[in-house]
This record gives C-alpha cells, structure tokens and sequence, in this order.
C-alpha cells in the first residue's frame, strides 16, 4: 500500500514536466513526500515514515543536490521521526546536519531555520543539555519575534520551553515570568479551551506547587 502512495505522488508530478524545470517537479514531490511521512510519524507508523522519507532524500539528492534546503527538509524531517522514536542523539545529529544546510543556503532569519532551532532545543533538553537548549530556545525565538512578533503562539512556545529548563535547574522565578506572558499569548490566540493552553495551565499551576504557592496553583488547577 505504501509503495503505492509513494509511486502516486511521484506520478502526479510528471504532466508538469513539459511546463516546469526538473527541478520545481523534484521540489513539489519531495515535499509531499515529507507531508506524508510527517503523518505517517504522527499515527507512530515509523518504518513507513521512514521509507517514505528515504524516497524524499532520494530524489532530492539526485535532482536538486546535496546542499540544498529541499535536502536540508528531508534531514529535519529524519530527524522528528528520530524524536519521535526516542533517538534523541540521532535526531541531534540529523538535527545539525539539516541546520549546517540551511544556514548555508537560506536566509539567516528564515522560518525553517527557527523550526529547526526549536527542535534541537528538545533534543537537547531531554539529553540535559539545559544551556545548549536555552541557546538553541532563543536563537529561534529571536527569528520567531521578527518574523511574526510576540503574540505569535511559536514566540509564546519557545518561552514556554525555556520556562520548563528554568523549572528544571530550580530558577522559579524566571520561569513564572516566562510562562506568563506564554500562557498570555496562548490564551488571546488559541482560547481557553484548547488543549495547549490547557497544558500550559497545569504547568504554571505545577510550577506554584513547587514554590509552595498553594493557593495559585489551586487557581490554575482548577480553571480548566
């Protein structure tokens, strides 16, 4: 069934041939590739994400080359599925190899580098690496904010992440400032139902218990 999907989204590509470059076709069906493989890592369908991706890598490496961002997307691609496995050094390592890319060929401030930024900042939080991943949390966030400002919810996550570090090595305080102004963000763009803003919720309301704050966390608790 898979081997299916794959040969369709190559084949749809093929009528384009004779109105664009080879390359454009290779791009659009490299990133349609990762589209799938994105989901089929969400359902945990990894062998399949992963096949699918290698097809990816495949055509981007044989069409558009090495250094380029669409080969760069197939590296951070393998890696979220790595993330998502629980293979955090080799997500790392896909991690850097997609960033070396993309640094080299993107705008320093373009998205796909704080995306890709904000995903070494979890692999390297949850290898305790707590320095490297606040660096990684503002170096995306800085692209975030002047990409889309502060009340962007990306903006709002990266604070939120450097919030929970801060938890980690027992700063409370600079992370209640953090978490916040998240949950601020959170709650105008997503509203108070959504499960995000709910999850922020019970971080701040743990994040009181542990500062002995009873009453505040009591709030937060209980007000969703």
């Amino acid at each position: 069934m898979m081997k299916y999907l794959i040969l369709f989204i190559l084949v749809i590509g093929a009528p384009l041939l004779s109105a664009q470059n080879v390359d454009s076709v290779a791009i659009r069906q490299v990133d349609s590739l990762i589209q799938v493989s994105r989901e089929e890592t969400n359902k945990g369908n990894f062998d399949d994400a992963i096949s699918i991706n290698q097809e990816a890598e495949r055509i981007a490496l044989d069409e558009v080359g090495k250094n380029s961002a669409t080969y760069g997307s197939c590296l951070h691609n393998k890696g979220r599925i790595s993330l998502n496995q629980g293979e955090n050094a080799d997500a790392e390592t896909y991690f850097l190899e997609a960033l070396s890319i993309r640094e080299k060929v993107l705008h320093k401030e373009h998205l796909d580098i704080a995306h890709n930024l904000k995903f070494l900042g979890i692999v390297s939080n949850n290898l305790g690496n707590y320095e490297r991943a606040i660096n990684y949390y503002i170096s995306a966030r800085v692209i975030y904010e002047k990409i889309y400002g502060t009340e962007h919810i990306q903006y709002a996550y990266c604070q939120s992440n450097i919030a929970d570090i801060y938890i980690s090595l027992g700063d409370y305080s600079k992370a209640e400032l953090l978490k916040l102004e998240a949950k601020n963000v959170l709650e105008k763009q997503l509203g108070k139902l959504d499960r995000d803003y709910c999850l922020l919720l019970n971080s701040l309301a743990g994040l009181y218990y542990q500062m002995a704050y009873y009453e505040k966390a009591e709030i937060f608790f209980g007000s969703h």
